[in-house]
């Protein structure tokens, strides 16, 4: 697990390889939302989804809001399914 960097020193390729590992939780987040207790979910959110955006933010977090706009979202997204 490492921050990817390009020659040009954009995060575009990082932020879409994160953005490609999270989608996949986003079904199945819905199928948990239902089965488990709160308490369980967030510490689901905090093993697999927080620790893949944090890790690195400080580096990757000075791009472009555009770029980071779709990470943003899918955040959202999941946080509204808990």
């Amino acid at each position: 697990m490492g921050v990817i960097i390009d020659d040009e020193l954009r995060f575009d390729t990082h932020i879409d390889h994160v953005y490609s590992k999270l989608i996949k939780f986003v079904s199945i987040f819905y199928k948990l939302s239902y089965k488990l207790p709160y308490h369980c979910l967030k510490s689901i959110y905090f093993a697999f989804i927080n620790s893949h955006i944090a890790y690195g933010i400080e580096i990757y977090a000075n791009t472009s809001k555009k770029s980071l706009h779709k990470l943003h979202i899918l955040n959202n997204k999941l946080l509204r399914i808990l």
